[in-house]
């Protein structure tokens, strides 16, 4: 029995055949198909049924979509239901006030239950928005269907981060008051803190914003803080969001109070790209969560194929899926994992179980050069081809070879340099009368240097690059990384190897042995050779594993950020264990012979030689073979 009020939403077009590009780009707005506000819905209303009556979500789903099927307890659920209080925090046209309302409705047609009931639960559903207009939009449509005063409808129009007003003043206090909201949903709005500065500056003047903002966060972070404010106990936040989340550093904070407060009950990640067309090159999840609980997810993956069938019906239909408990997901770091192989965080467990070490404690891990200025549209500044550097005569002193992330494989790096880098790390003497030809140069450009935050803060002069590290940290023996990548693509180099903040250079923090002097490492006591053993140790697939199931990723790409790449697990080199040495003379022998690392039999030998080293059991080391037999096919 189809609801009248979903034909009305339908026919009216929705808010989102009206919106502009614009303004989706100024709001980071998606507006949501029903379809998939609506099971988000029913998922966040069945959780929340679980919670009040004790029942099995089977159970309970099978009532709400069949009522006939169990006439009492449908009933049961419906007297429950219609009482409750939810909001839409980032409301837009209100369709997910609609698709619960569409809920109810069907219900109590089905149950020939009294209207009147839908009309007293409308005012219990409140609407929260920065602009006017949807909001507005959604109380015209159900006060004209439920024959409503419009004022009656509880809404909240303004800057919800401004909770000294949202919190304390009508609908909200009164909701707050009777123990708070039973559902929380919607699909919040995705804005990076990069390229959007003011937005963020202007949501710290709130103390709200300010006691949860974390450096590179997501805006919508700030609405599941708000959303597990308004939740009343073992209330359900159901969300449709982006991935990132589970392992960003922006997101420490997040997940802290995420794990403090309540438990996932619910999550299907959405393979194959975004829920909306307009968002290519995200990653979706919808996820619930329940506040004041902790209890065992239901993990769903969603296939992006085959393409016939709805996205919300391969979601219902899918065959992968598992429950996972509170220690499967939160990892010894804090971040959230999912994963539809449970045998993958015990084969993680024990691996960082056999290694005494992080990478962060025996390894500095730091990003390349930041110009602030590498190229104008048509020509290079710091960053200039070989041909424009000759052209303009740029004094070859200052000039050293610059690489592009790309030139970094696995086990190798690509020592052609297709660039070169004014490299000026600091203020020179003379600069104009010693170097006139890069001075002639820069200073064409000397509006936008002055600007860059270093000038401006008297840390560096108009013509050096803003971070520009140290020299000996890319002339010296070094292991690469890009920032992002399909594998593990480290590379080790004792050339000269400069690059953007875009690659990650793993060398010696502390000294380990003592070694002769020349074949230290900046006098660290890390010998080339060992470089070269931990260099083999990083491309094997034990740590290409722990790279995608415990690192961050981006869809199918693995981000080679200082966080992950500092907390991976790192085996003592200490003393003369058998299974590093043999490590070592595999990794020198090969690089004598070839100047790389890049050969997949030398990778299956030193893949095996690991898993001996620490000690792995056969039913870790299968699931690890497993993981990579299951990307392959």
């Amino acid at each position: 029995m189809e609801s009248k009020l979903r034909a009305v939403y339908a026919s009216m077009g929705g808010l989102d055949q009206a919106m502009h590009q614009r303004h989706r780009d100024q709001t980071g707005s998606f507006y949501t198909p029903f379809e998939v506000a609506s099971e988000t819905v029913l998922i966040a209303a069945v959780r929340r049924l679980c919670c009040v009556f004790s029942a099995d979500p089977d159970e309970v789903r099978r009532c709400l979509e069949k009522p006939g099927s169990d006439p009492q307890r449908s009933e049961q659920y419906f007297e429950a239901m219609h009482t409750w209080h939810v909001v839409d925090p980032a409301g837009g046209d209100g369709v997910f006030a609609i698709a619960w309302l569409s809920l109810l409705e069907t219900l109590c047609r089905s149950l020939e239950k009294d209207p009147q009931l839908l009309a007293k639960a409308a005012e219990r559903v409140h609407l929260f928005d920065l602009q006017p207009e949807p909001v507005a939009h959604y109380k015209d449509m159900v006060a004209s269907y439920f024959k409503l005063d419009r004022e009656k409808l509880g809404s909240y129009t303004g800057n919800v981060l401004d909770t000294a007003s949202l919190l304390q003043g009508p609908p909200v206090a009164e909701v707050l008051a009777l123990g708070g909201y039973d559902l929380v949903v919607g699909n919040p709005p995705y804005i990076g803190e990069k390229n959007h500065k003011d937005l963020f500056d202007e949501a710290k003047r709130y103390p709200f914003g300010a006691a949860h903002y974390e450096k590179n966060m997501d805006f919508f972070y700030y609405f599941i803080h708000l959303g597990m404010a308004l939740l009343a106990e073992g209330g359900i936040l159901g969300f449709i969001t982006t991935g990132y989340f589970f392992t960003a550093d922006g997101a420490s904070g997040l997940r802290t109070a995420m794990s403090q407060n309540g438990s996932f009950v619910d999550l299907a990640r959405f393979e194959g790209g975004s829920l909306f067309k307009d968002a290519a090159g995200q990653s979706n999840v919808i996820f619930h969560y329940r506040r004041g609980v902790q209890e065992r997810c239901r993990y769903v993956e969603v296939p992006a194929k085959p393409k016939t069938l709805d996205v919300t019906e391969r979601w219902r239909q899918s065959s992968s899926v598992i429950w996972l408990n509170r220690s499967q997901i939160v990892s010894r770091f804090g971040n959230f994992y999912f994963s539809m192989h449970p045998g993958e965080p015990l084969a993680i467990e024990e691996m960082e179980a056999a290694c005494s070490k992080t990478f962060g404690d025996v390894f500095q891990v730091r990003q390349g050069i930041v110009s602030g200025f590498d190229r104008a549209p048509d020509e290079g500044v710091f960053v200039l081809t070989p041909e424009e550097a000759l052209s303009l005569e740029i004094e070859e002193a200052l000039l050293v070879p610059f690489y592009k992330n790309s030139q970094v494989k696995r086990g190798k790096v690509d020592l052609e340099a297709r660039f070169v880098l004014l490299y000026i790390p600091q203020e020179i003497e003379e600069f104009e009368t010693r170097y006139p030809n890069a001075y002639r140069h820069l200073s064409r450009f000397r509006g936008k240097l002055s600007k860059r935050r270093e000038v401006v803060n008297g840390v560096r002069p108009w013509y050096a690059l803003q971070w520009p590290r140290t020299a000996t940290l890319f002339e010296g023996p070094k292991i690469v990384a890009p920032h992002r990548a399909l594998n593990n693509a480290f590379a080790y180099t004792d050339q000269p190897f400069y690059g953007s903040a875009d690659l990650y250079y793993l060398t010696p923090l502390v000294g380990l042995e003592e070694v002769k002097p020349d074949k230290q490492i900046s006098n660290s006591g890390l010998s080339q050779e060992d470089l070269l053993a931990v260099s083999l140790i990083l491309i094997t697939e034990v740590y290409e594993f722990w790279l995608s199931v415990r690192g961050k990723r981006k869809g199918d790409v693995l981000e080679l950020y200082a966080t992950p790449l500092r907390q991976m697990p790192l085996p003592p080199l200490e003393g003369c264990d058998a299974s590093y040495l043999r490590l070592k003379t595999l990794a020198v022998d090969h690089y004598r012979r070839f100047g790389h690392l890049c050969n997949e039999d030398l990778r299956a030998e030193a893949s095996g030689v690991v898993f001996d080293w620490l000690g792995l059991s056969e039913v870790a080391r299968n699931t690890i073979k497993d993981y990579f037999e299951a990307k392959r096919t």
